[in-house]
């Protein structure tokens, strides 16, 4: 009978013995085997955009923290004005917004990778001859990134930008629409 219970007892040791020595450590958000910051980015973007048909220019700027190397949260904001037509006949149109980007560089040890991203937020829009209005802006992107230096990065990409009014009510067409840009990118990326 005693028998038994020291071979329970040895077993039950050896079990638990082997569960530690295989046993892994818990992962974290933030701790080991999580979320790590490999690296810190800031520039300036410029893009060609239309407004209500017409050619306008938006440049800004960005800062953002990188983590395990591929992903990328931060901020930034852009500015935009559209000038009459050549035959002046056409409308102004200005707008300002800015929020919070996040994005994904995939593979962005190598010099050239594909990234893709998304930038959300408020700002205001004003087209000549009706005032200035509050919004919100989603505005997904995908492009290509070239690691020019270390510390310099150059990329080139397109998406779209969706304009909501303050009261999300509906997309305003005279604001939404496709664009192309190029981004300069300034920073530094450590660890593996």
């Amino acid at each position: 009978m005693k028998n038994w219970k020291v071979t329970l007892v040895v077993a039950m040791i050896i079990g638990l013995s082997a569960t530690s020595i295989f046993a892994q450590r818990d992962q974290t958000l933030f701790g080991r085997g999580g979320l790590r910051l490999t690296g810190g980015w800031g520039g300036t973007q410029l893009m060609v955009s239309s407004f209500n048909g017409e050619l306008g220019a938006l440049r800004g700027g960005f800062g953002m923290a990188e983590l395990n190397k591929n992903f990328y949260v931060g901020g930034g904001g852009y500015t935009s004005r559209t000038y009459e037509s050549v035959d002046q006949l056409g409308d102004n149109y200005e707008m300002s917004y800015g929020g919070l980007i996040l994005g994904y560089g995939a593979k962005s040890y190598k010099v050239v990778h594909p990234q893709v991203g998304v930038l959300f937020g408020p700002g205001w829009k004003q087209q000549s001859g009706f005032g200035r209005e509050d919004i919100w802006v989603a505005q997904p992107s995908i492009g290509l990134e070239f690691n020019v230096l270390r510390w310099f990065r150059i990329g080139l990409n397109a998406g779209y930008r969706f304009t909501i009014d303050q009261n999300f009510d509906g997309i305003d067409n005279n604001f939404s629409g496709g664009y192309g840009g190029v981004a300069f990118k300034f920073g530094w990326s450590w660890g593996r």
